[in-house]
């Protein structure tokens, strides 16, 4: 997924993101978010989404 052009994140995002690694298989999955913006990738660190997403 990329979120490039992704300047903020509410909690429904969030929340979607969550639902998109239950659907890719939860514990084993290995979903990438690529290119995300300085602002984005504060949130996702903030809400310790970077255990969840691999961050690139």
């Amino acid at each position: 997924m990329d979120p490039g052009r992704t300047k903020q994140l509410d909690s429904a995002a969030l929340g979607l993101l969550l639902w998109l690694r239950e659907q890719a298989g939860a514990e084993g999955a290995q979903v990438t978010l690529r290119g995300a913006s300085r602002q984005v990738r504060q949130i996702l660190e903030l809400s310790r989404f970077e255990r969840l997403f691999n961050l690139q």
